[in-house]
């Protein structure tokens, strides 16, 4: 069965903005970066200006664009327009962070160890390694005008550029932490590849990103800085195929994950069975992942509702995530509101199993 949606209005709030991208610029991806399996087509959004197809790994359930900007076109966005925020901006919010009070917390033994944070933030991270005692402590950090603000306020060496393109030289890092970067990364194997490369057997990579059984729906088909959706079985694959074993795995509306650099391939199928009991126990998919992804999809635009209504973004209780929310009052306030229609028979112009249609063109969000 098939089911299609129009977009009948968009409510632009301060923070976010809406663009029309050049799709003629976008470039293909047909593959899982995991797998090299090619992409099964799930979504399909049509506008004036062509389309985007959104496609999942039918092995590790890797959703992502099938058609986006180019590395360099992404690396530009982060150094020069993700956030539009002036240095001074930056600066404040990197003192907040070094004000807020957090809890310590040892992710090694060592506290000496080494460790780089790729993606830094406005230091929130740094902020709470160096209050759990860690004194040596890099960052890099691809929007120039955070990692200046960073390196001021923390007083720590910060790289500002991209992590794959960066020459971090010999060193080696006890503790890799990588907060909500993966989504926006074009080549996820490629950038745990290069940790592996600057680790040594037993040190510690952390890796959190959304949990697609928990994004917005809108999110993952319209939010333009998020290129990948990642499920549970996905980020375990990701992390086996670059030599490294689970040691954690923390799942809520996040997907939290910390692995071990091993040495064996005999740990890591250890590893792969361990895993596969904790899917089990924790109603985790490990396969059918296209219909599971179809599926959560079409909850979130509410599929069983007919006429017209809105899918709203709404901050979470802790003002920190976005999730959909269905709301019939067209009054009701809220952060984001995508106003749909159900197309019937005939008003379908793909044969994707969810399509979106805009009257004009093809309309994407980012910060």
């Amino acid at each position: 069965m098939q089911y299609g949606y129009r977009i009948v209005q968009i409510t632009d709030v301060p923070g976010w903005r809406s663009f029309q991208p050049d799709l003629s610029k976008f470039e293909s991806v047909q593959v899982c970066p995991i797998h090299q399996e090619g992409l099964d087509r799930a979504t399909e959004v049509v506008g004036s200006n062509g389309s985007i197809r959104i496609g999942i790994c039918p092995l590790c359930g890797l959703t992502g664009y099938m058609g986006r900007p180019t590395g360099e076109a992404t690396n530009a966005f982060y150094a020069n327009e993700w956030m539009g925020e002036r240095l001074s901006e930056a600066v404040e919010k990197a003192n907040q962070e070094k004000k807020d009070i957090k809890s310590q917390q040892h992710y090694t033994n060592n506290t000496s160890t080494p460790v780089l944070e790729i993606g830094c933030g406005y230091g929130g991270q740094i902020n709470l390694l160096q209050k759990s005692g860690y004194t040596d402590i890099s960052a890099i950090e691809g929007c120039r005008v955070r990692a200046e603000a960073v390196r001021r306020v923390f007083d720590i060496p910060v790289f500002d550029g991209d992590f794959l393109e960066l020459d971090l030289g010999r060193r080696r890092y006890g503790l890799i932490i990588t907060n909500h970067v993966m989504e926006h990364v074009p080549d996820p194997l490629a950038f745990v590849q290069k940790c592996s490369e600057l680790q040594d057997i037993g040190d510690t990579l952390i890796i959190s990103v959304p949990n697609i059984w928990h994004e917005p729906t809108m999110g993952m088909l319209l939010f333009a800085p998020h290129l990948w959706s990642f499920s549970t079985f996905s980020i375990v694959e990701l992390l086996h195929r670059c030599g490294y074993v689970i040691n954690m795995i923390h799942l809520n509306v996040g997907l939290a994950v910390s692995a071990i650099r091993t040495a064996t391939t005999n740990d890591i199928a250890r590893n792969a069975n361990d895993f596969a009991e904790f899917c089990n126990k924790n109603n985790e998919p490990t396969d059918n992942f296209a219909n599971r992804v179809i599926e959560n999809l079409l909850t979130g635009l509410g599929f069983r509702l007919h006429g017209q209504y809105e899918l709203c973004w709404q901050k979470g209780v802790d003002g920190s995530s976005l999730t959909p929310r269905l709301h019939t009052k067209l009054e009701e306030r809220c952060d984001r509101k995508i106003v749909v229609e159900p197309l019937t028979a005939g008003q379908f112009k793909t044969s994707a199993p969810i399509e979106i249609q805009f009257d004009g063109p093809v309309t994407l969000f980012q910060k």
